[in-house]
């Protein structure tokens, strides 16, 4: 961040260059879209703008077509022009890259099974655009994979959040708390792991194929599995006896990701009828 020389501190009378995400501003719905959007405002239209953010992490809400958005200060003058002139400076080198942006690949968040006892959620770059969302992908993993693509964005950074969201929608339409850690010798488990930041398993797996059992203090809430010389942790969400009870909750997990509309919503409630 950086100050013109005539702007020594915060006025009433400063124009401000705010950097913010497109889909807050220009979205139908108000979702970010991971896309940069540059916008000119004055300091009567900040919220809160006596706030210490402005100096320490340039955070500031603001006032846009009758909403707030949040947003980063690139520059803080009074004169307009200086203000005006970074914008322009800044659009054009944004031109400048307009043909390579123009071909940029899109992220996918991906669904597919691998066998009938496991699920995987997976973030993808193709190289290829996909415009239509009814598309699958093949991935040449040890064997070919078809996987339904659930949504796409230039964003990985946007697609990792999705894929949080997506995680904590599938624990809350799966976990079954069990204290009963006493008889697991026949019990099947579900976990859930990654095995990368990109990636989310569900995996039914018996519980003599777990390691680490002596080691492991917690296992109604965690099972230790190894997949290709490495161990990973993995929370149990349920357990039985049955192993087909557990293909129908790991069914569950499916419908959770074929039937979600995203962006996903943070702070919406995960439907418990799922089930």
């Amino acid at each position: 961040m950086f100050f013109d020389e005539t702007a020594q501190e915060y006025c009433r009378m400063s124009w401000f260059l705010i950097e913010t995400d497109e889909g807050l501003c220009l979205g139908s719905n108000k979702q970010p879209n991971g896309k940069r959007f540059l916008v000119i405002i004055h300091s009567m239209e900040l919220i809160d703008d006596e706030s210490d953010n402005m100096y320490v992490d340039r955070k500031v809400r603001f006032m846009w077509k009758q909403g707030i958005v949040e947003g980063k200060i690139r520059l803080a003058s009074d004169e307009r022009d200086s203000v005006d002139n970074e914008l322009k400076m800044l659009q054009e080198n944004e031109a400048g890259n307009v043909v390579s942006q123009s071909h940029k690949p899109n992220n996918y968040i991906v669904q597919y099974r691998r066998g009938t006892d496991t699920i995987i959620y997976r973030i993808l770059r193709e190289k290829e655009s996909v415009e239509d969302m009814q598309k699958s992908v093949i991935l040449e993993d040890d064997i070919p994979y078809v996987a339904k693509i659930l949504y796409m964005n230039e964003s990985q950074e946007l697609l990792l959040q999705e894929l949080n969201l997506l995680k904590d929608k599938c624990f809350e339409a799966t976990f079954t708390e069990s204290r009963d850690s006493e008889k697991l010798e026949n019990d099947w488990l579900l976990i859930q792991y990654s095995t990368g930041p990109l990636n989310l398993i569900y995996k039914i797996i018996n519980y003599s194929d777990t390691v680490w059992q002596n080691e492991n203090k917690f296992k109604d809430v965690v099972a230790y599995i190894t997949a290709s010389d490495v161990t990973f942790q993995g929370i149990v969400l349920s357990k039985s006896q049955d192993y087909d009870e557990l293909k129908k909750t790991l069914q569950v997990i499916e419908k959770v990701g074929l039937t979600s509309a995203f962006p996903l919503d943070p702070f919406s409630e995960c439907a418990k009828s799922i089930k």
